[in-house]
C-alpha cells in the first residue's frame, strides 16, 4: 500500500474531516542526499483552530528550509498568520508568488473550519498588508479621478480576495461605485462617479 493511502485514515485518527478520501500531497522540491524529492505533510492534532492554522504553517515553511516564526492575529476579515524572520524574502520574491501559494493551500485545507464569511490570510515581514494598503490607496486614488473626470477608471485583473478590497476602499467613498467585470477567476473592477 503506498503511503499516500494511508493518510485519510490518519487524518481521521487525528481528528481531521476530509471533504474526500483523496489527500494533498506537497512536494516542495527539497532534494535528498540520493536525488529524490522527499515530500512532507506537516498535521497538527490540536482541538483549537488557530494554534492548527499555526502549527501547520509553520510545518510547511519548515519542510521549505526556513526558519520563520508564525504568529495568530484576529482581524475584522479572520485570523491572520504573520510570519517572520530569517528566510521570510524568499516567500515574497517575484511579487509574493510563493506567499500567495501557501496562502491558498492554508486557504483550502481550513476554509470549512472558519466561520461563515471570514478567510485565512498569511502574511510575511507585512507584504501583504503593505500591498493592501496600496492597493486600497490606488482605489481611492481611482475614485476621486473618476469622480473629478467623469470618466470611468478600470483597475486589473485582480484575484477576488484584490477586488474586495477595492471594493470596500470604494463604499468609503459617497460619491463613487464599483462593479467586477468578466467570467474568469482574475476579473477587471470598473469604478465610477456615483450618479
Amino acid at each position: 500500500m503506498p503511503a499516500e493511502a494511508g493518510v485519510p485514515d490518519a487524518a481521521t485518527a487525528l481528528g481531521w474531516q476530509l471533504a474526500s478520501r483523496e489527500a494533498l500531497w506537497l512536494d516542495f522540491g527539497v532534494r535528498r542526499n540520493d536525488g529524490r524529492f522527499r515530500q512532507v505533510m506537516g498535521v497538527a492534532a490540536m482541538s483549537d483552530l488557530n494554534t492548527r492554522i499555526v502549527e501547520f504553517v509553520t510545518a510547511v515553511t519548515t519542510a521549505m528550509g526556513l526558519s520563520l516564526t508564525a504568529t495568530m492575529e484576529e482581524t475584522a476579515d479572520g485570523p491572520r498568520v504573520n510570519l517572520n524572520g530569517e528566510g521570510g524574502d524568499l516567500l515574497v520574491r517575484r511579487r509574493g508568488e510563493a506567499l500567495s501559494a501557501l496562502q491558498h493551500i492554508a486557504s483550502s485545507i481550513f476554509r470549512d473550519d472558519l466561520p461563515e464569511g471570514q478567510r485565512l490570510a498569511v502574511d510575511c515581514l507585512g507584504f501583504q498588508q503593505d500591498k493592501d494598503a496600496e492597493l486600497h490607496k490606488m482605489a481611492k486614488f481611482l475614485a476621486e479621478k473618476a469622480v473629478s473626470t467623469g470618466a470611468s477608471q478600470e483597475m486589473g485583473p485582480l484575484n477576488p480576495y484584490e477586488r474586495r478590497i477595492v471594493h470596500m476602499a470604494i463604499t468609503e467613498l459617497p460619491n463613487a461605485t464599483s462593479e467586477s467585470i468578466g467570467d474568469a477567476f482574475m476579473k477587471t473592477v470598473i469604478i465610477t462617479a456615483r450618479r
